[in-house]
């Protein structure tokens, strides 16, 4: 997993393409790790759908973390404002309400490819 480093107001993109057949994201599989506001943006030549999942996790000392939170991983846009596929999409990443670390995985699919899973981590507090 590689840490990108970003300002709030620069996004870090994440280019998406295909090659033979295969879907590419980014110089690093698409991995992100993040700290709530930075601002990620995906972006093709061709249409894609985007989907995310809330991953469970435990502390240090195997306590579950709560499960609660939404499993959209952005403060903006809403998930009910994106209407997929399209061809760029970015979003800021949020502040879960529990103040926990968020894991979120994520796929990509444009057309019948799908590449997953994508793990997104917010552990840079």
């Amino acid at each position: 997993m590689t840490v990108t480093q970003t300002s709030d107001t620069k996004p870090v993109v994440l280019l998406i393409s295909v090659e033979n057949g295969t879907v590419l994201c980014g110089e690093v599989g698409g991995h992100i790790r993040g700290k709530p506001g930075v601002r990620v943006q995906w972006a093709s030549d061709q249409e894609f759908t985007l989907e995310f999942f809330r991953l469970a996790e435990e502390t240090a000392d195997g306590v579950p973390v709560s499960q609660d939170s939404p499993k959209w991983p952005f403060s903006e846009p809403r998930l009910e404002d994106v209407k997929w596929p399209l061809q760029k999409f970015e979003g800021v990443l949020r502040e879960d309400p529990s103040h926990s670390p968020s894991v979120y995985k994520y796929y990509i699919t444009l057309g019948n490819l799908r590449l997953d899973p994508i793990v997104i981590i917010d552990r840079l507090r």
